[in-house]
């Protein structure tokens, strides 16, 4: 398609077919997204694919009280959740038992595709932060990222839009998701729910586990990047045809993650193990 068309065409979708979307679909969207700019180029985004019908109707379920709130303050002529004009309706004035009309949350379940989409803080240069408003340069780092990915999935004949609506119930979301570590891994496997926590203490992740965390705190180091500097085995005499460090851990997590996939084991622990084995070598 034409990128003006892509651009003028790409709406806010929450209507949708119940049409299966190929892996090789979903690589192409995400693979050319990723070219979006992030702040420092430190490409902080985490994107986790979730197809299971069960986890999707979970996290709409998560959605209900933050919609019930919404629809309230709408109702009462408020702009919802608001940071300047505060709401004068509160939680505690919500039925929650009442049902929203929010219907694509309700049928979470049947959407061919939810992509859950988080960023580490921890690399984020937040300018405004020290300023007296709520923080709005953050989002700099990664709405780009996410917009690409309207754009690419509209490339390819395909609607959608993006919601913040679970955020608030960030935590719940993040256990949904690390359940399926107790789902579907060996009980041999090494489960990030149940490690012993960190030489520094720090607060959980709102969305990834603890083994996603190591895995892109090693990415982010010095020591890592520098390693596309340090020559491992030579493979010609002549020429540019040699192995770095760098390429040589990427061989050695491609298949840290293969046998780890096969044995029903941890692959995001064991992909945090192999990116970081040749770390501070020299």
């Amino acid at each position: 398609m034409d990128l003006f068309e892509v651009m003028r065409t790409t709406f806010a979708c929450r209507e949708f077919q119940d049409e299966e979307i190929e892996d090789e679909v979903i690589h192409r969207i995400l693979d050319n997204a990723r070219f979006a700019p992030s702040g420092g180029n430190r490409q902080g985004a985490h994107v986790i694919v979730v197809k299971d019908s069960e986890k999707k109707r979970k996290l709409g379920q998560l959605c209900g009280p933050t919609l019930l709130l919404y629809a309230a303050q709408q109702k009462a002529g408020e702009v919802p959740f608001n940071t300047v004009e505060l709401s004068s309706i509160s939680e505690q004035e919500i039925d929650t038992s009442s049902v929203h009309d929010f219907e694509m949350y309700n049928r979470l379940e049947e959407v061919p595709l939810l992509l859950v989409i988080s960023i580490d803080l921890s690399g984020v240069a937040s300018m405004d932060k020290d300023l007296e408003r709520i923080g709005i340069v953050t989002g700099a780092s990664i709405y780009p990222f996410v917009w690409n990915i309207l754009l690419a999935a509209r490339n390819e004949r395909l609607g959608g839009v993006i919601t913040t609506v679970v955020v608030p119930e960030e935590e719940s979301v993040r256990e949904i998701l690390e359940k399926r570590e107790f789902d579907t891994l060996s009980p041999n496997a090494s489960f990030s729910a149940l490690t012993k926590g960190r030489s520094i203490a720090e607060p959980k992740d709102g969305l990834r586990t603890e083994f996603q965390r190591d895995r892109d705190r090693v990415i982010h180091t010095n020591a890592f990047r520098r390693m596309k500097h340090k020559t491992q085995v030579f493979i010609a005499p002549v020429g540019d045809h040699f192995v770095t460090r760098l390429t040589h851990t990427l061989e050695v997590t491609q298949i840290a993650r293969t046998i780890a996939r096969s044995l029903h084991l941890n692959e995001d622990l064991a992909e945090a193990a192999a990116l970081g084995h040749d770390v501070g070598h020299t």
